[in-house]
């Protein structure tokens, strides 16, 4: 194994159209390493893919190697697997809330797991976090009595808490463009400058053409396939 490897790696990786998604992948490769940033511009009207879920490996490729930190996600083991995903700040595309625990708690919930940050300095992190992306701080209230566009912030503050070294952004702007345009770069900025790779899939062409992010790379979505673009 490298001493340094690709935070990211998708190499060949193929997943078939009839596993639920809105379309399936072929012969992907994508790789980032510390610090780069990488966009992905959806085909309309299929923004249910795979792709998010192979990185994250919680779905099995059909074919190819998806590997983080150089670990291939299906030579890895339960508990092993567990602590990569630690590692990883992910933003749903859809709603990711447990219903029955107060939003604060659904935040710390995943660092609370997987780290071992003492819960003051976890919640002082997650309050400065929070009022970074415009909000006055944690809410303490059930998911669905927050309002939509504060869930959408707070899922930003739960995908960039703990410092992690990937950030996979699926439609983090959904529903809160361009409000939420000015502190996603900024803290995006902050996670590049500190070492995190960045994983944005977005459906703005806005988002895909903002030269103030500097991606390494930028991608579109043409059925299964994913194509390189010049930046």
């Amino acid at each position: 194994m490298s001493d340094n490897p690709d935070i990211l790696l998708l190499e060949n990786v193929s997943v078939d159209e009839t596993h639920g998604y809105d379309v399936g992948l072929r012969d992907v490769s994508l790789k980032l390493n510390q610090g780069e940033l990488a966009i992905v511009l959806l085909q309309r009207p299929f923004f249910n893919i795979p792709l998010a879920d192979v990185i994250n490996g919680i779905f099995c490729a059909d074919g190819g190697t998806a590997s983080f930190c150089g670990r291939d996600w299906r030579h890895t083991s339960a508990s092993r697997a567990e602590r990569q995903r630690g590692r990883i700040g992910r933003m749903f595309d859809g709603p990711a809330w447990v219903s029955n625990l107060d939003v604060d708690e659904n935040i710390l919930l995943p660092q609370r797991h997987h780290c071992s940050i003492p819960d003051a300095q976890l919640r002082a992190d997650a309050e400065m976090l929070a009022k970074s992306f415009g909000l006055n701080g944690l809410p303490a209230t059930r998911p669905s009595q927050t309002a939509p566009q504060d869930l959408r912030r707070c899922a930003c503050v739960r995908a960039f808490l703990g410092e992690p070294g990937l950030l996979l952004l699926e439609r983090p702007e959904h529903s809160a463009y361009p409000a939420l345009m000015a502190p996603l770069m900024t803290n995006i900025k902050t996670a590049r400058e500190r070492g995190g790779a960045v994983l944005w899939i977005t459906n703005l062409i806005e988002v895909y053409d903002e030269t103030e992010l500097k991606p390494t790379a930028r991608y579109r979505m043409e059925g299964p396939l994913l194509q390189p673009a010049g930046v």
